[in-house]
């Protein structure tokens, strides 16, 4: 059983298909850069929480492939 902390487009082609965590990292980007310039400016990010995750379940720790 086999799964990667962060997705990308390789672990859909290895043999078998690893599990991982999509984190995002565009939205992540943003919300950096938006908190990044309000800090700048003197203001309170308005953001200050968690983004998003989604585990994406492949092969790589399907308990049934293995037997």
């Amino acid at each position: 059983m086999i799964a990667q902390n962060s997705d990308e487009p390789a672990l859909l082609i290895s043999d078998p298909p690893i599990t991982a965590v999509d984190f995002f990292p565009e939205e992540q980007a943003v919300l950096a850069v938006d908190a990044l310039l309000a800090l700048i400016n003197g203001d309170e990010p308005r953001n200050q929480g968690h983004t998003r995750g989604e585990l994406r379940v492949r092969a790589s720790t399907d308990r049934a492939v293995g037997t």
